[in-house]
C-alpha cells in the first residue's frame, strides 16, 4: 500500500511523467520530484531548442478511431473533454497568470480533424473496425466520421459547413484519388510543446518540485541496495555528483528507458520515426493559408504491405509557418553498448543533441515522403525540405504501454513508459492510470500495460530482430543536410540509394564469379544454338523441317525463358534462390538428355526449345537481381562480369558444340553438354548467396504501378526494340556465313567470336556505366550497335569483315544485360527490381517469336 507521505522520483518530463505526477499529485500524494536533463523551464519543450524527447514536438495527432482497441477509443473520447477544457482555461486567462511559453492565444488542442487513408478502394481493415467499433459504442462520435467517395457523406459534411468539403478533398491527388478512408471531423492536432509547458504549469500548482537540466537533472546511474540477494531503488545520482533519495523511482524517460533499466531491453526498443519541416515564406500567405489548420487537416496516408509498406503524414502549419510531415513505414533502431550492462547491446536513441549528434535522417523514408508530398501538393515542391527529425518512440511488443513495477526491485522500481507511437493525446489522464497500477487497482488496462517480455519465436512487433535486422540505422545512407531544399529536383536521390549499403565487394566477388559462370552454361549454351542451326540446316537433320522451324526452336526456347520470368521469381521469394536455381539445374539437364534421343523436330520443340528455355529461366533470372545487391559504386562493372559469362560461354560452347558433333556426333554432343551444365551449374547454386533480407527487400512478382512510371516505360521500349535486334545477331551470324558460302566451321568460329567479344565488352561497358553514366552508356552503345549492323554487316560478304563485324559488334552488342539491372535499380530503386525486370522480360517475348522474321 502506497503513503501519500512517500517521497516519489520521476525520471523523465514528458507526457508520462508529467501526467503520472499530475495525478499523484490530485491524489494526494506531497513529495514528488521530477528530473530531466532538459532544460524545459528555459526551452520550453521546443525540439529546435537543445529538446529531444518524442514528447517535445510541435504537433501530435490527436484521434478517437482506434479498430477495435475500445478501451483506447474510450479514453480518447474522455481526453477530448479534457483537451478542451484546457484549451477554454488558457484562453481564459491573463497573459500573467500563465507560464512563459504560453499566452492566451495559444491552443492545445485544434479539432481540424484527422484523414485517415490508404490506396485503393476497398476500405482498410483497421478503418472499417474504426467505423464499425465506433458505430456499437460510440454512435454520436461516428456521426463525426465521414467515409472517402460516399456521396451521403459529403452532403452531411456540406449541411455542416462547406469548409469540410475542401478539406474532404484536399488530398485528392494522392494515388490518382485511387484511396479509402475517412474523415474524422472531431479530431485534429494538439500542439505538444505548449501542452507540456502547460502540463508542468499545472504540475508545479500541485506542490510538484523540478530538478531540470544538465547535470543537476541528468541521471547517471540508479541507486541500488543488494540486501540477501534482494535488490531496491532507493534513489538516483545525477551527474552533479549528487544523490537524491526516495521511496520510489518512476521510470518515464522513453525512449531512454532501456538504457536506465537493463531488464527492459526485452520489454521495450527505442525505435525512430522520419520527421521532415518544410518552412512556408511569409510572403506566400496563400499557402499559409491554404495549411491553416481551419483550412487543412491532419492527414496519414498507408500505401502497401509487408516490410516495404509506407505509412506517413502531414500536419497543418505551424504558428511559425512549418509544415510538418512523418514517415513511419519503417522505425529504424540505433543499436549501442548498453551504458551499464557489460556485453549488453540496446538501441539508443541519436539525435541533433546526443553525444553523437544525427542533423539528418535515413534517405529510405525521405524518399518515400517526397514520392507522396509531391504527388499530393506539388505547389510545395519549390520549397524543398528546410530541416529534419528522428523522432524516438519507445515501442513495446504489442503497442500497449508498460506500465508495472519491474520484477526484482521490491516494488521500488516502477516503469511507466511504450508510448508506441500514440500515447500524447492521453497527456491530460494517462496518470489516472498510472496511478491506479501503481497502487494495485485493476481497471481496464491493468492485463494489457502489465510488465511482459518478448517471446521467443515471434515477431515481437520488431523487438526480436536486433542489431542484425534490417531497420538498424547505420546501414542507411543519410541525406547531406545541406542539400535538404533541393531533394524534390534530385534525381539521384532514388530510393534504391536508401537501402542497407552494400558491401561493394567482399563475397559480392564470389556471387559475381558464380553467376557469371552460371550464365556461361545456360544463357551460353543458348547463345551457342547458332552452331546447332547452322548444322541443322546443312545436314537436314529433321527431313521435311523448314528453315523456320529450326528457328522456332530458339524462339520456343526464349519464350519459356522470358515466361517462366515470374514464376521463378514467385518460387524464389517462397523457398530461396538456391532450391529455385536447383530446379533449373534438374529442366536444363533433362532437357540436353532428352534431346539427344529426338528423332523429330517437335521433340526438339519440347526439349531443346520448351524444357531448356525453362530451365535457363529458373537459373538466370533469380541471378539477374543478386548482383546489384551486393554492390554500390561497382554495381555495373559487377553486372557486366557477371554478363559476360554469357559471353564467354555462348564462344567456348560454339567452338566446343562445332567441334563435339563432327567428332561424337549430335546425340552424345547433347549428354556431354548436359553432364557439364550439371556439375558446373550445381556449384554455382550452392556459392551464390541472396541480399534480399540484409535489404529489406521484398522480391514482388507483379507490380503493376511501375507502368505508371514514364522511365519505366521508356526501359520497356529500350528492351524491347535492342532485344529484337540482338536476338537477329546472336542466331543468324552462323547461319548467315553458311548462306554466304562459308563452311560450318566458320559459321561457328564467327558466332564464337562475337560471343568472346560480348565476354570483354560487357564488362568494359558496365566499369565505364559506374563512371560515366548508366542511361549514357546503354544510348551510346546501342545507336553504335545500329550503325555497325547497317554499315558493315549489310555490306559483309566475305570472312574477314564477317570477323571484323563479329569482334567489333560483340563488344557494343552485350550493352543491354550490362546495364538493364543497374538501370532499373537506379530508376526503380532495388526493392523494385524484380518485379521491374519480370515485366522487362515478359514485353521481351515478342521480340523473341518475332526475330527470326525479322532478320530475314
Amino acid at each position: 500500500m502506497q503513503s501519500s507521505d512517500q517521497k516519489i522520483i520521476i525520471i523523465g518530463a514528458g507526457v508520462f511523467g508529467l501526467s503520472t505526477a499530475l495525478w499523484l499529485a490530485r491524489g494526494g500524494y506531497k513529495n514528488i520530484t521530477i528530473f530531466d536533463r532538459c532544460a524545459f523551464d528555459k526551452n520550453f519543450y521546443d525540439p529546435s531548442n537543445g529538446c529531444n524527447g518524442a514528447s517535445a514536438d510541435i504537433n501530435k495527432v490527436f484521434r478517437m478511431a482506434y479498430g477495435d482497441k475500445l478501451r483506447y477509443q474510450n479514453l480518447a473520447i474522455e481526453a477530448k473533454d479534457v483537451w478542451l477544457s484546457w484549451n477554454k482555461a488558457v484562453a481564459e486567462a491573463a497573459s500573467s497568470d500563465l507560464p512563459p511559453g504560453l499566452d492566451p492565444s495559444d491552443k492545445l488542442l485544434h479539432l481540424c480533424g484527422a484523414y485517415f487513408l490508404a490506396e485503393g478502394s476497398e476500405m482498410r481493415d483497421y478503418y472499417a473496425e474504426s467505423l464499425e467499433l465506433m458505430s456499437r459504442t460510440a454512435p454520436d462520435h461516428r456521426k463525426m466520421l465521414f467515409v472517402k467517395g460516399d456521396a451521403d457523406d459529403e452532403e452531411r459534411l456540406r449541411n455542416i459547413d462547406p469548409k469540410w468539403v475542401e478539406k474532404y478533398h484536399i488530398i485528392d491527388k494522392i494515388n490518382g484519388s485511387n484511396t479509402n478512408g475517412f474523415i474524422d471531423i472531431n479530431a485534429g492536432i494538439t500542439i505538444a510543446d505548449k501542452a507540456c509547458v502547460y502540463a508542468r504549469f499545472l504540475c508545479e500548482k500541485e506542490g510538484i518540485k523540478f530538478v531540470l537540466g544538465d547535470p543537476q537533472g541528468k541521471l547517471e546511474k540508479l541507486i541500488i541496495e543488494e540486501k540477501s540477494g534482494h535488490k531496491k531503488v532507493t534513489g538516483l545520482q545525477t551527474c552533479d555528483g549528487v544523490s537524491h533519495y526516495g521511496d520510489l523511482v518512476i521510470v518515464a524517460a522513453g525512449s531512454w528507458t532501456a538504457s536506465i533499466i537493463p531488464e527492459a531491453h526485452r520489454t521495450v526498443e527505442a525505435t525512430a520515426g522520419t520527421v521532415m519541416f518544410i518552412d512556408i515564406p511569409k510572403e506566400r500567405m496563400d499557402l499559409r493559408e491554404k495549411f491553416h489548420p481551419d483550412n487543412y487537416p491532419v492527414w496519414s496516408y498507408r500505401k502497401g504491405d509487408g516490410d516495404q509498406y509506407y505509412q506517413g503524414g502531414g500536419f497543418p502549419i505551424s504558428k511559425e509557418g512549418r509544415l510538418k510531415f512523418g514517415f513511419r513505414g519503417r522505425k529504424f533502431t540505433n543499436f549501442q553498448d548498453h551504458p551499464t550492462k557489460p556485453n549488453l547491446r540496446i538501441s539508443t536513441p541519436r539525435t541533433k543533441y546526443t553525444e553523437k549528434p544525427i542533423d539528418t535522417v535515413p534517405l529510405y523514408g525521405l524518399c518515400r515522403m517526397k514520392e507522396v508530398i509531391a504527388e499530393a501538393f506539388p505547389e510545395l515542391v519549390e520549397f524543398g525540405f528546410t530541416d529534419s527529425r528522428l523522432c524516438w518512440y519507445t515501442d513495446s511488443i504489442d503497442n500497449d504501454y508498460v506500465i508495472d513495477y519491474v520484477p526484482g526491485y521490491s516494488k521500488s522500481l516502477f516503469i511507466c513508459t511504450g508510448g508506441s507511437g500514440h500515447a500524447f493525446k492521453f497527456l491530460p489522464i494517462l496518470g489516472r492510470h498510472v496511478k491506479n497500477q501503481l497502487e494495485g487497482i485493476p481497471d481496464e488496462f491493468t492485463s494489457f500495460w502489465k510488465w511482459r517480455v518478448a517471446e521467443e519465436g515471434h515477431d515481437n512487433n520488431g523487438l526480436s530482430e536486433g542489431e542484425n535486422g534490417p531497420r538498424e540505422v547505420s546501414k542507411y545512407r543519410n541525406y547531406a543536410a545541406n542539400q535538404r531544399n533541393s531533394v524534390f529536383n534530385d534525381n539521384s536521390s532514388q530510393e534504391g540509394q536508401t537501402q542497407d549499403l552494400p558491401p561493394d565487394g567482399g563475397y559480392g566477388w564470389v556471387c559475381t564469379v558464380a553467376a557469371a559462370v552460371a550464365n556461361g552454361h545456360s544463357w551460353g549454351f543458348n547463345s551457342a544454338y547458332a552452331v546447332f542451326l547452322a548444322y541443322y540446316l546443312e545436314h537436314d537433320v529433321f527431313p521435311g523441317s523448314s528453315p523456320l522451324q529450326y528457328a522456332f526452336v530458339t524462339s520456343l526456347s526464349l519464350t519459356c525463358l522470358l515466361l517462366v520470368s515470374p514464376v521463378a521469381t514467385e518460387c524464389v521469394q517462397k523457398y530461396g534462390i538456391r532450391p529455385t536455381m536447383f530446379c533449373g539445374v534438374v529442366l536444363e539437364t533433362a532437357s540436353l538428355l532428352l534431346a539427344s534421343f529426338s528423332s523429330k523436330i517437335w521433340h526438339l520443340f519440347l526439349t531443346q526449345g520448351v524444357l531448356f528455355g525453362m530451365g535457363v529461366g529458373f537459373l538466370f533470372i533469380p541471378t539477374a537481381a543478386v548482383v546489384p545487391q551486393w554492390f554500390t559504386t561497382k554495381r555495373s562493372l559487377a553486372s557486366g562480369i557477371s554478363l559476360s559469362g554469357a559471353g564467354l560461354g555462348g564462344g567456348v560452347y560454339a567452338l566446343a558444340a562445332g567441334a563435339m558433333i563432327r567428332s561424337i556426333g549430335l546425340q552424345w554432343t547433347f549428354r556431354v553438354l548436359g553432364i557439364i551444365g550439371f556439375c558446373v551449374n550445381t556449384t554455382c547454386t550452392i556459392l551464390l548467396r541472396d541480399r534480399n533480407k540484409a535489404t529489406g527487400s521484398k522480391q514482388s512478382t507483379f507490380e503493376l504501378s511501375l507502368f505508371k512510371k514514364a522511365e519505366y516505360l521508356l526501359l520497356l521500349g529500350f528492351g524491347g526494340f535492342t532485344m529484337l535486334g540482338y536476338f537477329v545477331l546472336i542466331f543468324s551470324l552462323a547461319s548467315y556465313a553458311t548462306e554466304i558460302g562459308l563452311p560450318a566451321s566458320d559459321g561457328a568460329l564467327i558466332s564464337a567470336l562475337f560471343n568472346f567479344a560480348q565476354a570483354v565488352g560487357r564488362p568494359l561497358i558496365g566499369y565505364f556505366s559506374d563512371s560515366f553514366g548508366r542511361m549514357n552508356m546503354a544510348a551510346s552503345m546501342t545507336l553504335l550497335a545500329g550503325l555497325l549492323s547497317l554499315t558493315v554487316w549489310v555490306n559483309a560478304k566475305g570472312f574477314g569483315l564477317l570477323v571484323f563485324f563479329a569482334i567489333s559488334e560483340g563488344l557494343v552488342a552485350g550493352n543491354f544485360w550490362a546495364t538493364i539491372a543497374p538501370l532499373m535499380a537506379e530508376v526503380l530503386g532495388l526493392t523494385h527490381v524484380p518485379s521491374g525486370l519480370n515485366l522487362m522480360w515478359l514485353s521481351m517475348v515478342v521480340s523473341a517469336w518475332f526475330f527470326f522474321e525479322a532478320g530475314k
